[in-house]
């Protein structure tokens, strides 16, 4: 991929991936906004403005099922891999300790402290070379096990390599075991040709190189846990609505691995298959090294490096190679009688000649003369090839095979050739194309992209024959860009205060030295007052709209470009406003805080009220207050709702009374029509008599006005005649009837009370005194 990943450029999880396109669009519109506020930066504009003519790009990739899981799995590559650079020499000192089948903790703990990185740290890189070596001894054992068993000898072998108990190995082995040299016939039976077509070929599409690997399940899993796994896997993926091409094929893996692992017998099978589908790829290996019959000694040598690489050591693997040539009649040389070609025949006979002149000066010259034809048809097959790099190839393997000589140094130097032509002509064609692009580029008036080709170009080819052709370019263009810029300068409208200030500081970030420097810094000098005025009002905006972080931003948009009075003044409102926004932050906080209480209004009130102890200079006290009252009054309400309904449920059985609008009841004895609650229910106290005079002018319940005191005779018939209205015990209540007296020295007003207990009769009481209400109408 030539270019950045876009999980790893928009800071996204990648193990696992980030699937939620809410998160994505979020983690887009960050990025976009860091990328903005770059722009006129003087050394990470340019990039920032390439970030941000990728962002369509990116949202159609990250939208895009298929391509986001594409990004994904490399975002996961590129970061094993600078992980494992990161480590690279950890590893290596890890593997020298885990020679020897262990490590201590002694040995442990000293590698962290050589390397200054934490202890667990360093197990956590044992356990991935543990999975790494049992993934190598799977993939040996594999092999071993194409051909339906595997011997005693083989495990021993392994056990040994791998520095492992044959109980270990014997473990991970799904076919039968036996002897070496037995005669015991036992053949292995693997895949029907089509199914192997068919999970390789779904493999690829999932990018998998197993069913294991498909399941998420190491080889040595039990039948039981890979078929509990695939039926659950294949239940997963029936729920998917969408069937696009990579959900299909996970549908097919899923419904194989049920059919494979059924049964320990089938899924031996699987394992066979996938054994002799590894030694298919060596064969043919084979067949293309002895393609004219012959195995050349350094084919041969690569061959057996092949088969080591699939998990055979040394022997087995030459083993495999001498018994398959002798099938195939091949001949390796130097094990059998060379075959001279009718050129090396013509030569030889010369040489017999003068062997019979010089025996010994004969001989010299023959074998002169054999080194010459070989380096000759070296050079001719080398010549015959197109491409560069398999002709290093062939020369490569010729010095390899060679002693050596004259010859082997005029290889070594053809090799030198070869290499200097394949980097020129890389890099003539890398500059050219770079020059198209930068073309296309300034055609459209993208300065900074032409200038970024070039750059580029620079950084992958330093020193190169295109170096100085490239720097006149990236000047040229610089100087144009600037022009272009400058220009464009002239060319705003004087009253986008706005667009001036960015054009002009976007102008001195991208040309720091150019030629119009000091004329552009005059005109930003000359924008102060204006630009301050301008901001001010947006200031003002945001002050009002309590946006603080804007205002703040505001701020320091002037404070970067301008060092004058202005810009002292905006700094001390800018600690204004940083009080302030961390105010409201406090605020959102706490009322964040008590929203979580739900009902529970006493515990949200001591939530404001600790606030206000711990911030009593806060800017948001208006804001706590307002929060106060409102739950004050949703408590009120609570209190006043759940006296209603133990009032309507004292009143269920009694038919004298009935609820009318909310909050009244009518006395169908009376025909009179009170409140459902006292002012003891509502005020929770008692009050004087002169209070509940204004207390019953003043209310409105049920949306009903002008309620009044009821008479001594009313409250009588209302409390205590038949099935009369329930009170509390030991309650009083003002009547409307009253008069003066002269009492403790001066005039005071008495007021018949009415008594809600049986057997207590009415009395007077003083006006000042108290006693509790019941409004009539």
């Amino acid at each position: 991929m030539d270019r950045e990943n876009y999980y790893i450029l928009l800071e996204l999880n990648i193990d696992p991936p980030e699937q939620d396109p809410a998160k994505i669009d979020a983690a887009i519109k960050r990025m976009q906004a860091n990328w903005s506020r770059l722009r006129n930066h003087p050394t990470k504009g340019i990039q920032a403005k390439n970030y941000i003519g990728l962002i369509p790009e990116i949202r159609k990739v990250m939208s895009d099922p298929e391509l986001r899981e594409a990004e994904a799995r490399d975002a996961l590559k590129v970061s094993r891999e600078k992980e494992g650079e990161a480590f690279a020499e950890i590893d290596r000192h890890l593997a020298l300790h885990l020679s020897k089948g262990y490590i201590s903790n002694q040995e442990i703990t000293k590698l962290a402290e050589l390397h200054h990185i934490e202890e667990d740290d360093i197990r956590a890189r044992i356990k991935l070379m543990e999975e790494g070596r049992l993934v190598e001894l799977d993939s040996q054992l594999g092999l071993r096990m194409a051909k339906g068993y595997i011997t005693q000898e083989e495990i021993s072998k392994l056990a040994k390599a791998h520095g492992m108990t044959e109980k270990d190995i014997k473990k991970r082995v799904n076919v039968p075991i036996r002897k070496a040299g037995s005669t015991e016939k036992i053949k292995g039976k693997s895949l029907d040709k089509s199914i192997e077509k068919v999970i390789n070929d779904n493999l690829k599409i999932v990018g998998h190189a197993s069913l294991y690997e498909f399941l998420g399940l190491p080889e040595t899993a039990s039948v039981e846990l890979l078929r509990k796994t695939a039926r659950k896997k294949e239940a997963e993926i029936l729920k998917i609505a969408k069937k696009d091409a990579l959900v299909t094929a996970s549908g097919i893996l899923a419904g194989q691995c049920s059919a494979i692992f059924r049964d320990q017998e089938s899924r031996a099978s699987y394992d066979i298959s996938r054994g002799r589908s590894r030694l298919k790829d060596l064969e043919a290996d084979i067949d293309v090294a002895g393609i004219d019959g012959k195995i050349r000694s350094q084919y041969f040598d690569i061959l057996v490096k092949t088969g080591q690489d699939l998990g055979m050591d040394e022997a087995e693997a030459k083993s495999f190679i001498k018994n398959y040539c002798k099938k195939k009649n091949y001949v390796i040389e130097g094990q059998e009688k060379r075959k001279i070609s009718p050129k090396q025949f013509i030569i030889i006979g010369a040489a017999l000649v003068v062997l019979c002149v010089a025996a010994m000066g004969g001989l010299y010259l023959l074998m002169a003369m054999q080194a010459k034809a070989e380096f000759e048809d070296t050079t001719e097959r080398a010549l015959q090839q197109q491409d560069p790099e398999k002709r290093i190839v062939i020369y490569r393997n010729y010095v390899a095979v060679n002693d050596p000589s004259k010859y082997t140094e005029q290889v070594n130097a053809l090799i030198r050739e070869t290499m200097q032509q394949m980097k020129a002509d890389k890099e003539k064609a890398a500059f050219a194309s770079v020059d198209k692009q930068a073309k296309e580029f300034l055609a459209a008036e993208e300065f900074g992209k032409a200038l970024d080709s070039y750059k580029e170009y620079l950084a992958d080819f330093p020193g190169g024959s295109q170096t100085g052709a490239a720097n006149a370019k990236v000047k040229e263009i610089e100087n144009a860009f600037e022009t272009f810029q400058f220009e464009g300068l002239k060319a705003l409208d004087a009253a986008d205060t706005d667009q001036r200030i960015a054009a002009y500081v976007e102008y001195l970030a991208n040309h720091p030295h150019g030629q119009h420097k000091d004329e552009v810094s005059k005109l930003i000098w000359e924008m102060g007052d204006e630009y301050y005025l301008f901001l001010n009002r947006r200031i003002e905006l945001a002050s009002r709209q309590e946006n603080w972080a804007q205002a703040i931003e505001y701020c320091d948009s002037y404070i970067r470009i301008f060092d004058n009075n202005n810009a002292k003044r905006l700094s001390r409102e800018k600690e204004g406003f940083q009080k302030r926004l961390a105010d409201q932050k406090a605020f959102e906080a706490v009322q964040a805080k008590a929203s979580r209480r739900g009902t529970d209004y006493d515990a949200a009130l001591a939530d404001y009220n600790e606030f206000l102890t711990l911030h009593p200079r806060t800017t948001a006290k208006d804001k706590v207050l307002e929060q106060i009252r409102m739950l004050q009054a949703l408590k009120y309400k609570s209190r006043i709702d759940n006296a209603q309904a133990a009032m309507r449920l004292k009143l269920s059985g009694n038919k004298r009374f009935t609820e009318q609008k909310p909050g009244t009841v009518l006395d169908r004895k009376t025909g009179l029509t009170w409140t459902l609650l006292s002012s003891q229910d509502d005020l929770q106290e008692c009050v004087s008599y002169d209070y509940a005079k204004a207390y019953v002018q003043n209310m409105s319940v049920g949306g009903v006005r002008g309620w009044r005191l009821p008479t001594e005779a009313e409250l009588e018939a209302f409390y205590k005649m038949d099935n009369g209205y329930p009170a509390a015990p030991g309650l009083v209540f003002w009547s409307s009837s009253s008069n003066p007296r002269w009492a403790d020295g001066y005039m005071a007003e008495q007021v018949i009370v009415v008594s809600v207990d049986d057997g207590v009769e009415n009395f007077r009481l003083d006006s000042r005194k108290c006693a509790a209400v019941h409004a009539v109408k």
